[in-house]
Parts: structure tokens; C-alpha cells; sequence
């Protein structure tokens, strides 16, 4: 009863926040030539080119964001269904290692390649965290605290575990688009010659701050509450991002040849010293950042394809906000630990893919008609 309770506070205050956020952009001109489609951003946070076309959609992004959330479902179908919890045994699988380099580094760059950079007043930009907040925190909020009691934990252990039972990243999210704001907001008022120093200075500080108190951060209890050990570790991540699409380098990046190749090349190399067992300092970053860079490259290829797949993956990629909030529920009632004995015995790339994506293909669906039924 209590999250039936909660769920539906969650949908009163959706449906009254789309309607004054839509009178908020018919009294302001942040996008000038149209409108976005209030209830798709509810949904999955609307993306928009960072240029003159406002409007525009990037698909390759959706395509990134559909690929990811795959990931994300199947790294917790892995560790929460079939290994039960099992730190150790969820890490002996390969893919299971493969998806925690990835997935939610994946994400969190996806976050920061669509911010709205442009320079913008104080009005507009209270406006933007606004609505950051309705379709972060108060679905981290209502539907984490519903998850959290449905499992039969206390609130307290929802706040004051780093995880936040899975929901951290919408809380990390929130504090890294408010902490963009702030800062953005100072740099913007610089004249644009030397804008972009002042981005590149600051963007190493902050990094260079957030490797120097990321182990720290976890052990301080207010800061947890906050999310702020989740911002920390994230920031260099989402700040690159962000500086990527302030200055629309996305072609000059995900559009060169010579930068795939490369990033392909170097993942190659990496994968063939991990199977001969030889170690490479940092190895794990590496393959995290160029694994992201290819992921990219490979899709800003498909920017204007049509078909089946690419529609297909495409949709996934439009609804990855409800897929996120609500496949927790359906993971924390799916067991399939009669499959962990024959993926430990084989532990094989291809026949683990086979088994877990199939498997999260269907959470997936099951977690867009759930968002749909209580939207």
C-alpha cells in the first residue's frame, strides 16, 4: 500500500510539473523555433544539437543510450538474478567485467554530450534546474524510496548507502548538472576568446580535486547523503563531455577515421595482453575511455540511418529514464541462479551475451509498458 501511495504522489507531481514547464517555455525563448515534447524528456530527457538547430534530434546519442541501458540491465540481471549478490562470482564472468568498464561511464558521458551549454540568464537557467530536478530527483526520490521499501529496508538505508539501492545515478546526475550550471554560468560571462582556456583550466582542477578526495569522500556520511562521493569519481567523465559539445567537436571526434581506427586498435591491443595475462598500469581506464570512443565513432556512422535495428535501438535509447527506474522492481523478484553453475563453467563471452541479453531484452519491455501504465 505504501508504494502505491508513493507511485502516485510520484505521478500527480510529474503531470503538474509538465503543464508549468510548458508555460515556462511559452513565456521564455530559450528554444526558439519549436517546442520539444515534454512528456518523451520525462521519459528519457530530451537531446538536442548544440547548434542553431535546436530541434534537431541526434540519433547516434539514442542509439549510445539504448546500447548502454541494454548494458546497465544486463549487468544487474548478472549480479542481482543469476549470481544472487555475489560480488566475487559476478566478477569471474567475463562479460560481467566487460559491462562494469563500460556501461555506467558510458552513460554519464551521454549525460554531458547533451547539456545545454549556450549561454543563458538566471531566469532560464533556474528554469533548466528546475527541470532537472523534476525528472531526476523526484523520480530518485519517490520511486527509490518505494524500491527501498518494497525490499524492507528503512529509509536511512537508503540514503546512507552509496548506492542509494540503485538509484545513485539520478542523484549524481542532478548534483553534476547543478555543479555545470554554477560554473558555466562564471565562465559564460568571460569573453568568448578566453572561454575556452577558462574551460580547460577548470576542467583539470576540478578532475585533478575529485581523484585527490575520491576515496575520502566515501568515508564522510553527509557527503554520501549528498551523492557527492558518486560526483567525484563521475566528474572527468561528464565535464569532457560537456566541453565536447560546448564547442561542437562531435564530428571532429566521432567523425574521424584516423580516431576510430586508433581507439579500435588500442582496445585490440589491450584485450589480446589481458588473455595473455601481462599487466598494463591504468589498463581498466583505458579501455573505459577508448571503449567509449569507439562505441561512438561506430554509431555517429548510423546518425541518419533508417531501419528496423537502428528504430529499434533507436526507441530503447528514447525511454532509457523509465527503463532505469523501473526494471529494479523486476529484478528484485526475477531468481535465475540455476544458470550461474553452466556461465561459471563455460565462461564464455559469446554464450553469456546469449543468455543475459535476451533475458534484459525482456525487462526492458516489461519496464516501458510499467512506465507507461503509471505515466
Amino acid at each position: 500500500m505504501k508504494w502505491r501511495i508513493v507511485l502516485s504522489l510520484y505521478e500527480i507531481i510529474s503531470r503538474n510539473a509538465m503543464i508549468m514547464n510548458l508555460r515556462a517555455y511559452l513565456k521564455t525563448s530559450i528554444i526558439p523555433t519549436s517546442i520539444p515534447c515534454l512528456s518523451d524528456e520525462v521519459q528519457g530527457q530530451l537531446i538536442f544539437e548544440n547548434s542553431a538547430n535546436y530541434s534537431k534530434r541526434l540519433n547516434y546519442v539514442d542509439y549510445a543510450k539504448g546500447l548502454a541501458i541494454l548494458l546497465v540491465v544486463s549487468g544487474h540481471v548478472i549480479y542481482h538474478c543469476i549470481f544472487n549478490r555475489d560480488n566475487g562470482a559476478s566478477y569471474n564472468l567475463g562479460l560481467f567485467y566487460v559491462l562494469q568498464l563500460i556501461e555506467m561511464p558510458l552513460f554519464m558521458f551521454l549525460s554531458g554530450l547533451v547539456v545545454r551549454t549556450r549561454y543563458q540568464n538566471g531566469k532560464n537557467t533556474l528554469i533548466d534546474c528546475y527541470r532537472k530536478f523534476r525528472v531526476l530527483l523526484v523520480p530518485f526520490i519517490f520511486v527509490g524510496l518505494t524500491f527501498t521499501l518494497f525490499q524492507g529496508y528503512s529509509l536511512d538505508n537508503f540514503f546512507l548507502h552509496s548506492m542509494k539501492r540503485g538509484y545513485w545515478y539520478l542523484q549524481a546526475l542532478f548534483d553534476l548538472y547543478l555543479i555545470h550550471y554554477s560554473f558555466q554560468g562564471i565562465v559564460n560571462l568571460l569573453p568568448r576568446k578566453f572561454q575556452m582556456i577558462s574551460d580547460i583550466v577548470l576542467f583539470f582542477i576540478l578532475s585533478f580535486l575529485s581523484i585527490i578526495f575520491k576515496e575520502w569522500v566515501g568515508d564522510v556520511s553527509v557527503l554520501v547523503i549528498l551523492g557527492i562521493d558518486k560526483v567525484v569519481m563521475y566528474f572527468p567523465i561528464f565535464y569532457s563531455a560537456v566541453l565536447i559539445n560546448k564547442y561542437e567537436l562531435q564530428k571532429y571526434i566521432f567523425g574521424s577515421e584516423k580516431i576510430h581506427f586508433i581507439s579500435l586498435f588500442i582496445l585490440l591491443t589491450l584485450g589480446i595482453l589481458a588473455i595473455w595475462d601481462i599487466k598494463v598500469k591504468g589498463k581498466d581506464y583505458i579501455m573505459m575511455l577508448f571503449g567509449i570512443i569507439t562505441i561512438l565513432c561506430t554509431l555517429y556512422k548510423y546518425n541518419n540511418k533508417k531501419g528496423v535495428v537502428v528504430d529499434f535501438v533507436c526507441y530503447i535509447g528514447r525511454k532509457t529514464l523509465d527503463i532505469y527506474i523501473f526494471h529494479f522492481f523486476i529484478i528484485g523478484f526475477t531468481s535465475l541462479e540455476f544458470l550461474s553453475g553452466i556461465m561459471i563453467k563455460y565462461n564464455s563471452l559469446f554464450l553469456s551475451c546469449c543468455i543475459v541479453f535476451p533475458i534484459s531484452f525482456l525487462i526492458i519491455f516489461i519496464s516501458i509498458i510499467l512506465g507507461k501504465i503509471i505515466r
